[in-house]
């Protein structure tokens, strides 16, 4: 398996939040490439022109720019799962300290497949524990995800599996 790590996204509006991250990540990961929002709006664009795939640590408020309403941050996950080449496969953490358990549950059956890939509390859990387990979840769905393409192959037309599915780069470790 190849020891290439996906690179790391995160998407806060706080400043404290993206600098501490990015120097834990730093520490824990050296030469891991770590890219940083501040604005959701921006992240959206930027994010879905990516062709490969990342982790992303997702904040749940972000004030409004421009307008009167608050954006959330569930909304770059859809958007991220409708319209990126990974979209459905993208390890995405709800990272927040002003969301709940219940908020979470009411969301995932909501959005189902389109919400983010888990939940933690701000105060609970640090990026780096965030980045492991999604490292570990992205791993274990794309493997999943292979083995139904190669199902799909073996009851269908397709000759091949380049015809059926993206070209997945290196394992992550």
């Amino acid at each position: 398996m190849n020891s290439r790590k996906l690179p790391v996204v995160v998407v806060d509006d706080d400043p404290d939040v993206l600098r501490d991250d990015v120097a834990y990540l730093g520490f824990d990961y050296p030469g891991r490439e770590v890219v940083t929002y501040q604005q959701l709006t921006s992240a959206v664009p930027a994010l879905i022109r990516r062709e490969e795939p990342f982790v992303l640590i997702l904040d749940h408020d972000f004030p409004p720019e421009g307008g009167t309403t608050r954006l959330e941050g569930h909304v770059l996950a859809t958007r991220l799962r409708e319209r990126h080449p990974w979209g459905m496969l993208l390890p995405i953490c709800y990272r927040s300290g002003r969301f709940s358990a219940t908020a979470w549950t009411e969301l995932t059956a909501t959005e189902g497949s389109f919400a983010p890939t888990m939940y933690v509390d701000k105060a609970s859990m640090g990026v780096v524990g965030c980045v492991e387990m999604l490292d570990s979840a992205f791993a274990r769905t794309r493997q999943a995800w292979l083995r139904q393409a190669e199902l799909l192959l073996e009851y269908s037309d397709y000759d091949d599996l380049e015809d059926v599915v993206p070209t997945f780069p290196p394992d992550p470790e």
